[in-house]
Order: structure tokens, then sequence, then C-alpha cells
């Protein structure tokens, strides 16, 4: 258990530092959704502090929604959910961020191949053309959300992943190398189960729920700027829709 050192000369308090300690192992899931924490005893114990440094701690973190309490039963880490708007046209990025989340991608594959006869029939370009593949496994607030795999036109977008790393935005970088961004998209949503390489990736079991999307994007003039292949767990990110009853 890769526990926080508590410097009790620090300027910041305790209980400030205690709550830290404890949110990094909800966030690197040491201490996983819906399992009791450890009792108030064993907190004072794991972290030298006094029980009412633990309190103050542990009410924090209820505020900030890690935790919850069942009467009876004891303190519990929360199941936090992630929100896919189908409202407005978002990267990762921007729809963690606009929740208050804090996102990282990991590049697992970056470069130049050939398209398949899919990626060909979704850009609107012939099998075996040269298409950017960028391969992204994406994190908020420390948790592996999605992997993400992005085709886009190598003709059309010459030079976009150059110098292109894991804190590079590839919404900037349309609008900053060739004055173009996503203006509208065509998706679809898939439920699936993990297979074995998305469950090691995304830290799921075997089979767990996740939901597929595919997303085609166009630039204002009608352009096919990406095609996008997601892959989300289904446990801890939800799809909402807005409806309106037409009569």
């Amino acid at each position: 258990m890769g526990l926080k050192r508590i410097d009790k000369t620090s300027a910041v308090p305790l209980y400030l530092q205690v709550s830290e300690g404890i949110r990094e192992l909800i966030e690197n899931q040491t201490w996983r959704q819906g399992e009791p924490i450890p009792s108030e005893n064993e907190l004072m114990e794991m972290f030298n502090v006094s029980r009412n440094t633990v309190r103050q701690a542990v009410s924090r973190l209820i505020a900030m929604g890690y935790l919850y309490i069942e009467k009876g039963k004891g303190t519990f880490v929360s199941k936090i959910f992630f929100n896919h708007p189908t409202d407005r046209l978002l990267g990762f990025s921007e729809e963690m961020k606009l929740q208050g989340f804090d996102p990282i991608s990991k590049i697992l594959k970056s470069g130049v191949f050939e398209a398949s006869e899919e990626i060909a029939k979704e850009l609107l370009i012939n099998n075996g053309d040269k298409v950017y593949v960028l391969k992204r496994l994406r994190y908020s607030n420390g948790l592996p959300i999605s992997i993400e795999e992005a085709f886009i036109k190598y003709n059309s977008f010459e030079g976009l992943l150059d110098g292109f790393n894991e804190s590079s935005s590839l919404y900037s970088t349309f609008m900053e190398k060739f004055g173009v961004q996503p203006y509208y998209a065509e998706e679809t949503v898939e439920a699936s189960l993990a297979n074995q390489e998305e469950t090691v990736l995304l830290n799921v079991k075997v089979g767990s729920p996740v939901f597929r999307i595919k997303r085609r994007s166009f630039d204002r003039s009608g352009e096919i700027l990406e095609f996008v292949k997601s892959v989300y767990r289904g446990d801890i990110y939800r799809i909402n829709l807005h409806l309106r009853r037409i009569v």
C-alpha cells in the first residue's frame, strides 16, 4: 500500500494531509469503489494522528464525494461516475475538465499506417491509403476511463502528429496547425463486454461491461476530420440523453 507520508512539521494542516493520503489510495484503486475503508482506530494508526484529525479528514472526503456513510455498517468508497454529454461536441479532456476532473493520457500507438477496409470506408478514402493512427489510454482523476483510437487522413493533415505528445490535445492541434476544428459529429454507441486487452488496460475483470463508441467528426465545410473508436468502462461511465416528446 503506497501510504502518503504525514509531515507534522508542515504548515499544511494534518487533516488535509490525511485526506489527501486517503484520496490517493482511492484514486490509485488501492481502496476500490464500494469497499469499506479502515476503521477510525486503524486510520489513526496508519497515519499516526489523533481521532479528531481522522474524523476531519473523513468528513472532508465525504463532502467532496469520495466517501459515503451507511448507517450501522461504516464508511465506504463512493462510486464516481463520469458523464458523456450528448448535447455538445467535446474532446475527452474538455469533457473531463468541465466535470471538475483531471484528465491525462498515455499514448499506446502513434504513426502512419495503411487504412483497413473499415477505416477507408469511414474516412471515404481507398483501402491502403495512408492514415494517421493515434491510440491512447485516457485517465481521469487517476482512473483509466477509456481506450481511444483515432484515424485521420494523412494527405489532408500531413505533419499533424509531429511533436504530438501525451499532454497534447488533438482538437487543439487541428486548430493550431490547420485552422480547423470539429464542428459536428456522428456517433454510435454499443453495449459490449471487455476483451482481454481491454481488461488489462482499463483495470477491470474479463467480461466487464463497456461502451463501444464510434464517432466521425466534421469541420464546418463537411470535411471529415477524424474517425474515432473508443471503449469506455461501463461501471463508472454514463451517457446522458436529453429527450423531448413530440406529439
